[in-house]
């Protein structure tokens, strides 16, 4: 193949070209500073992050590179001529390393547009940003004296063509050889290596120190970057703020209430946060939680608790409403979000919003992080198969405590028996429990310790009863009659025909686990 060679060419339009890169200077600076501005609206809360990556498209890409490729045919021609090139050489590195920053700008806005950034990482991006754009004034003030002419002198570059020192080998044809040296390659290649071999080892104190401080420096860079500043807590970590101790112990998502009814559409569900906490202000000062503090993050949106669906939950724990926090002891309570279906794969933090601390003439917002790993309640699991005097351990679930069942009777009727009493008068009382028409009396004789269920609220919650008629199986309409004073027995109104099941038993279900306890 026959090319020319550019270097007349080059010399010939020296200003021209230099005026071209002042303009592409003058255009990446000025998308720059957009990007500054935009960074500035963001932590200011003004900024419509819809917009981020409009700020960082291909037109400010594809104007660095053909900065860059104009600098490289210069640094080329002076490198040729013999002429100063250190400037182009510098030029070159600059562009660079601004095309990478801004790709991580980039990277960064496309998260920005998604959900909420991390604001230690919008200061960075600020930061960066800023010291990329200073340089290029310098840059673009060079280009604007180098197209103007004002010190080509330097260069040896005349106005005049025939002042120009342009020799006959500038405009020459050469023979350009598309084929690769291979062997060429790996001779130079392995020259290099033994060169750079030779003097690591003549240098191997220093070389191993610089090393050695530059591996340590950014071990101690990410250590604290992921342990301190931008720390990422998990559940179960105990976690300190200004006035109260915490740790989210469980978290949960499900569709349903404690008695396995659907209480949402298909377009949303809840997500139950469980946590511990404790006031840290020991000078006779109440404190209480600000609920809507604790956001929760999926995606691009936060969602804040809703204070109205507590009472759907109440197997997982009592609803924070405004209750003072104790400075002894750590109270457990729960927080409760309603999320659009949609982000159902999206629940990963829970984002506590201290305040504002003032950093480098900034004001931002603390934040505590805590990653959450939700359990599905809706996918019900059988934790096993239980017989009489056997001891269900609730712990397994989301309750605490024991349930035993010691014995069952069915009868048309049973007799209750109640100690009742006014101030310090009692008196032993008996009532007749009775069944309704054509229906039988089930009465358990039960142990139960559960921590916030007595007997009536149990029955009343968790128990659906089913038996078998020959091969056929069937579950029975329940009424519970157990009188709410009652200590150890439940009395249900089930279907007639139970007295001729050839076995019955009680499938006890809390939430998310189902507990087979066979009578018969």
């Amino acid at each position: 193949m026959i090319l020319r060679k550019p270097y007349a060419f080059l010399i010939k339009h020296f200003k021209i070209i230099h005026f071209i890169l002042c303009l592409l200077m003058i255009y990446v600076v000025y998308k720059i500073n957009n990007i500054s501005k935009f960074i500035a609206d963001y932590i200011n809360n003004v900024a419509n992050t819809n917009l981020a990556t409009d700020y960082v498209g291909a037109t400010i890409f594809i104007s660095i590179l053909i900065i860059i490729g104009i600098l490289v045919i210069l640094y080329i021609l002076m490198r040729y001529k013999k002429k100063p090139k250190l400037l182009y050489l510098i030029s070159i590195i600059v562009y660079t390393l601004i095309f990478f920053v801004l790709f991580y700008v980039m990277l960064n806005f496309q998260i920005i547009e998604k959900e909420i950034i991390d604001p230690k990482t919008i200061r960075l991006l600020r930061d960066i940003v800023k010291i990329i754009m200073y340089p290029e004034y310098i840059f673009i003030l060079i280009m604007v004296i180098r197209s103007l002419g004002f010190d080509i002198k330097k260069f040896d570059f005349k106005s005049d063509i025939e002042e120009m020192n342009i020799e006959v080998t500038d405009n020459e044809e050469v023979e350009l050889s598309v084929g690769i040296d291979t062997e060429k390659i790996k001779t130079r290649g392995r020259r290099q290596l033994r060169e750079l071999k030779y003097y690591v080892l003549e240098n191997k104190i220093f070389v191993f120190t610089i090393l050695g401080v530059v591996g340590i420096v950014t071990i101690l860079y990410l250590i604290l970057n992921i342990n301190v500043v931008n720390k990422i807590y998990k559940e179960g970590d105990k976690i300190d703020t200004s006035y109260f101790s915490m740790n989210l112990t469980n978290s949960y998502i499900t569709t349903k209430n404690d008695f396995g009814e659907d209480i949402t559409t298909s377009d949303s569900f809840y997500v139950i946060v469980k946590l511990n906490v404790k006031s840290l202000l020991n000078d006779g000062l109440d404190y209480k939680l600000t609920p809507s503090r604790f956001l929760l993050e999926t995606g691009s949106n936060t969602y804040t608790p809703t204070l109205k669906y507590y009472d759907y939950f109440k197997t997982l724990g009592i609803g924070y409403k405004n209750q003072t926090l104790s400075y002894d002891n750590f109270n457990t309570y729960i927080l409760v979000y309603n999320v659009p279906t949609e982000y159902i794969d999206s629940v990963k933090y829970i984002r506590y919003e201290e305040g504002f601390e003032y950093v480098k003439k900034d004001y931002v917002v603390k934040t505590k992080k805590i990653k959450i790993s939700p359990m599905n309640l809706d996918k019900v699991n059988l934790v096993g198969t239980y017989n009489l005097n056997d001891k269900i351990d609730l712990s397994t679930s989301v309750l605490s405590g024991t349930f035993t069942i010691s014995s069952y009777e069915i009868n048309k009727n049973f007799v209750y028996e109640y100690k009742y009493c006014i101030n310090d008068n009692c008196e032993n009382l008996k009532n007749n429990i009775v069944s309704s028409t054509n229906n039988q009396l089930l009465k358990l004789t039960v142990e139960n310790t559960s921590d916030r269920y007595n007997v009536y609220n149990f029955a009343n919650t968790f128990i659906k009863i089913k038996y078998n008629i020959g091969e056929k199986e069937y579950t029975s309409k329940l009424t519970n009659k157990t009188p709410i004073s009652s200590l150890n027995s439940m009395y249900f109104d089930v279907d007639g025909n139970i007295i001729n099941a050839n076995s019955i038993w009680l499938e006890i279900t809390i939430r998310n686990k189902m507990y087979k306890y066979m009578l018969k």
